[in-house]
């Protein structure tokens, strides 16, 4: 086993190719300038890399992930030693031990796609969700039976090949020996001092002396949360669901008013189910995470009618007048398919006792559906609902990796609140998010002690039964980033690269720097009500990050959304 020291020099030091050039996705992938980069050698840039790994945040973890592939590691232990560095490295403010996780993941060994859902558990003491508190309300009934760490520990038990300890040096190293607090580190901290400094637990985290915060430059180091990490690697996932640490964070959680008991940690559990799957024609299916998950089903029900309405044969929807007014009607009918009372209206309308939201992955629905869409119905049905889909996560992190067996993961994790949310609670070290701040329906949908629905979308596609496509997405506007990402790449042919810089729409609009004024005009004339914004806030964003693999070469190419600091390295 390698030492902290040796994870961290490793890490540094595992530059690799960075993007890729040439494959069947077409044009070289611009890659990020660092001083690692420039000293990999000139013949292995024009290499095809057939492992690699891409991230939206956290260039260091991104490249403490690929030195687990390097070392032998699976896919799995690469995007989880990945997030458990990000998670390290942001001191728990956009991603928490104690959020939750969501994974497809390719087996190349049976040719199976899995999926895990590790979201969160809505306490079984939780009978009035109506009535927890709403930000900016410090509450510990805001607080979520959590599902990341088992999360991490299935994914690993089943897809992992390095010991289960491997995968946390990275991490400890970054909490024991500590970091260089970065400037935009020390401005979050800053912005959120009331918050973080409310308890003595946090003061110790994010203090000098109890009074004086980090600043920029600081060697920030978290010897509590080294401590809990290795608790966790030595004794497995169970240190933080049962015994001394679980009494800590259920202690804390009840004296803010926390409905968690230590009951609902024993016997939180994540599930593995089968994928959902809508088929694309040409061989082509894309795997998602069934409901209890929104996200994977409403992507694919957007990409079942992408498929029927044939959108590039029209050209592309930033370009061409038919394929936008087809791609927003789509967007529009995602908004529909999301809500219950949306469902029952277009059950009714094609016929059907009753469909779930997972139905509209079947193609055969799809067909139907894009059929009515295109008919003045489709207006009535639209006045009848107030169509608008519920904000997602406003922070996560998407890490997605493929490793030289074939082995394809694509994961995201997240708080589901705003950096750090409000209770300033920490726990050993770990950052305890106010999750149900906003999640008061969601949780009165699961019910006591049920499994949330979450809209976290990573999915894979598949050509004749061998992965193309894999991607992740971050932000409130995830799930739009998602589906019209695959839409790029599988209709329209670009690489991952050419698909993220390609204009996203979010909630049906778009910003309007994004678009040529003789289009938005066109657009226009041709009676499309066209909305656009100047910029898109941070929360609006749906941040994707891709990779796509040619099925013969099994040369690996990456695509990222450039307002970021993600990257993807390859070897």
């Amino acid at each position: 086993m390698y030492s902290r020291r040796d994870f961290l020099i490793r890490s540094v030091a595992a530059g690799g190719v960075v993007s890729s050039a040439g494959g069947r996705f077409g044009v070289a992938l611009p890659s990020p300038a660092s001083a690692e980069d420039e000293r990999a050698p000139a013949q292995s840039r024009k290499e095809e890399p057939q492992a690699m790994l891409v991230a939206t945040m956290s260039p260091a973890a991104i490249r403490s992930g690929v030195e687990v592939m390097r070392r032998g590691g699976s896919a799995a232990d690469a995007v989880l030693t990945t997030a458990l560095s990000q998670i390290a490295r942001c001191a728990g403010c956009w991603v928490s031990y104690a959020g939750r996780m969501t994974a497809v993941y390719f087996d190349a060994e049976s040719g199976r796609v899995h999926a895990l859902n590790a979201c969160y558990d809505a306490p079984r003491n939780e009978n009035d969700p109506q009535s927890i508190p709403r930000q900016p309300t410090p509450s510990g009934r805001t607080v979520l039976v959590p599902g990341f760490m088992a999360g991490v520990s299935a994914l690993h038990e089943r897809h992992g090949k390095l010991s289960f300890s491997d995968l946390f040096q990275p991490a400890i190293a970054v909490a024991q020996d500590g970091i260089p607090l970065s400037r935009q580190m020390a401005n979050l901290i800053r912005g959120k001092s009331t918050v973080l400094t409310r308890f003595a637990t946090g003061r110790t985290v994010f203090t000098k002396d109890g009074q004086q915060l980090v600043d920029a430059g600081d060697l920030f180091r978290q010897p509590q949360l080294a401590k809990t990490l290795t608790g966790v690697a030595t004794h497995g996932a169970a240190y933080m669901y049962q015994g001394e640490w679980a009494e800590k964070f259920v202690r804390a959680v009840r004296a803010e008013s926390g409905k968690i008991t230590l009951d609902d940690l024993a016997r939180y559990q994540p599930t593995w189910t089968e994928p959902l799957q809508t088929q694309l024609g040409d061989g082509i299916r894309v795997c998602a995470i069934p409901s209890p998950n929104r996200g994977g089903p409403l992507a694919l029900a957007c990409l079942n009618l992408a498929n029927h309405a044939q959108l590039h044969e029209h050209g592309h929807f930033t370009e061409s007048v038919e394929s936008l007014d087809r791609i927003l009607r789509i967007e529009e009918a995602s908004r529909v398919i999301a809500r219950v009372r949306g469902r029952r209206l277009l059950a009714d309308h094609l016929g059907e006792d009753e469909l779930t939201i997972d139905d509209f992955a079947d193609p055969r629905i799809g067909r139907r559906l894009w059929r009515t869409i295109q008919t003045p119905a489709w207006s009535q049905i639209i006045d009848r609902l107030n169509t608008r889909l519920p904000a997602t996560s406003e922070h996560s992190d998407a890490v997605v990796a493929v490793d030289r067996a074939g082995n394809v993961a694509a994961i995201l994790h997240t708080i589901n609140t705003a950096g750090w949310g409000t209770t300033g609670l920490f726990v050993e070290g770990v950052s305890i998010p106010d999750s149900g701040a906003a999640q008061q329906a969601a949780i009165a949908e699961a019910g006591p002690g049920g499994r949330i629905a979450d809209y976290g979308p990573p999915m894979i596609a598949m050509k004749d039964g061998v992965p193309i496509l894999a991607g992740s997405a971050t932000g409130s506007g995830n799930v739009y980033a998602s589906w019209q990402n695959f839409v790029n790449v599988l209709q329209y042919r670009m690489n991952p690269q050419e698909a993220a810089d390609t204009a996203n729409f979010y909630r049906g609009t778009f910003e309007r720097a994004s678009l040529k004024q003789a289009f938005v005009a066109q657009a226009r004339d041709a009676g499309i009500a066209l909305k656009l914004k100047s910029r898109f806030g941070g929360y609006e964003m749906g941040f994707w990050c891709g990779l796509g693999i040619d099925a013969e070469t099994r040369g690996v190419q990456a695509g990222k959304i450039r307002k970021l600091d993600g990257i993807a390295v390859g070897f």
